[in-house]
């Protein structure tokens, strides 16, 4: 292995999901191929998010991204007022927020 190419979430509404990574994160959306495939360019990575398909069952779960931010108390204020809720306290003194209740993909929302 030399590189990560890619991670992608299976996500059952499109629309929602591209709405939390672009509007709410802020990433750049490259490519979307209707309500079956986006992809967004991170810093050069790729994050993407594949549609449910007809005739498969949507099992919840799946892959876990990770951002890197320079401030994360500014990031954590940031998203809060845009209103993402934090499943626990983030502080920068080593440890991480987990935006996990708010992304609207295969993994748990509101």
């Amino acid at each position: 292995m030399r590189s990560l190419d890619h991670v992608y979430y299976w996500v059952a509404d499109m629309d929602r999901a591209i709405a939390f990574y672009r509007d709410l994160l802020g990433l750049t959306m490259i490519r979307r191929d209707g309500a079956s495939w986006a992809v967004f360019d991170i810093d050069g990575r790729t994050l993407a998010l594949h549609g449910a398909v007809d005739g498969r069952a949507f099992e919840p779960g799946g892959a876990a991204a990770v951002f890197g931010v320079d401030d994360l108390d500014v990031a954590v204020a940031l998203l809060g007022e845009r209103g993402v809720r934090f499943d626990h306290e983030a502080t920068s003194a080593g440890m991480r927020a987990s935006p996990r209740s708010a992304i609207p993909t295969a993994t748990r929302c509101s």
